[in-house]
């Protein structure tokens, strides 16, 4: 059986679903919040699940500076299950693959045909004071705005 992203879940959860499914199984174990359906959280939620999930990357940085890929990745799924607690918590656990797929499509939309591109990134640093390369995609006839320093991909006016 495939989704509508044509991924085999074999008649099962959708593999983002998966994880929510486990953390929500260790949430009702032990006694911890699950909402059954979205729930805007209060000021002691907000915080104590930022703490968790601050606390939770911070050991990921940690590993990562240490080098030894075995504690990254065990950090790393730490991360991943508090961060799906935290859906479990807010009730937006039935749907992560959906809501996955919706933020990876936008993510893939961040490209630019070349004159575009350069326009826009002279725009962040004209505007925004964000010096920007234009580069190819790698995949794609479009081309990508990455900040300098850092990499990250920035957002075209059409995103």
């Amino acid at each position: 059986m495939e989704n509508q992203n044509g991924i085999s879940n074999n008649g099962g959860p959708a593999p983002s679903d998966f994880y929510c499914q486990m953390a929500e199984e260790w949430h009702r174990t032990f006694g911890q919040p699950v909402c059954d359906f979205p729930t805007l959280p209060d000021l002691e939620t907000t915080r104590r699940r930022a703490n968790l999930m601050a606390e939770e990357l911070g050991e990921v940085v940690e590993a990562m500076e240490t080098g030894k890929i075995e504690q990254i990745a065990k950090e790393l799924m730490d991360l991943l299950y508090v961060t799906a607690g935290t859906l479990v918590e807010l009730g937006l656990h039935k749907k992560t693959f959906a809501m996955f797929s919706e933020v990876h499509q936008s993510n893939m939309s961040k490209t630019a045909s070349l004159s575009q591109a350069i326009r826009e990134a002279i725009w962040y640093e004209e505007e925004k004071g964000v010096q920007c390369d234009v580069i190819p995609s790698k995949t794609i006839d479009k081309y990508l705005i990455i900040r300098k320093g850092d990499g990250k991909v920035m957002k075209p006016s059409t995103y």
